[in-house]
């Protein structure tokens, strides 16, 4: 069982996409959240996904901050973007800073 958390400021697309991933089997989603601010309390209180599906454009912390801070923290933890930003400069910042995979909301 993959266990993952959705991070998205967007609750419409978060119910979407755990409606989606819901319909598989091998996916068990524990949390969806709106905030990376609520990612790190999460993370915190010992609650650790294999995936994080991550929005780059949010309040209080962005995508690249969360990024930054749980990398350290929680190397196990594999990130994948999922932003409306189809720039190339925002792909490789990401990959540098740590995230597994790039996903395109329009795609």
């Amino acid at each position: 069982m993959i266990k993952i958390i959705i991070v998205d400021d967007h609750q419409l697309f978060r119910d979407g996409l755990e409606a989606l991933i819901s319909t598989k089997e091998d996916f068990q989603i524990l949390k969806s959240l709106g905030t990376g601010k609520e990612l790190m309390e999460a993370l915190e209180a010992d609650l650790l996904p294999d995936i994080v599906l991550l929005d780059l454009s949010m309040p209080e912390m962005d995508g690249f901050e969360v990024l930054r801070q749980v990398k350290g923290k929680f190397p196990e933890v594999k990130f994948i973007v999922i932003s409306m930003h189809d720039d190339g400069l925002y792909i490789s910042k990401c990959v540098r800073s740590g995230a597994y995979g790039y996903l395109l909301k329009n795609t």
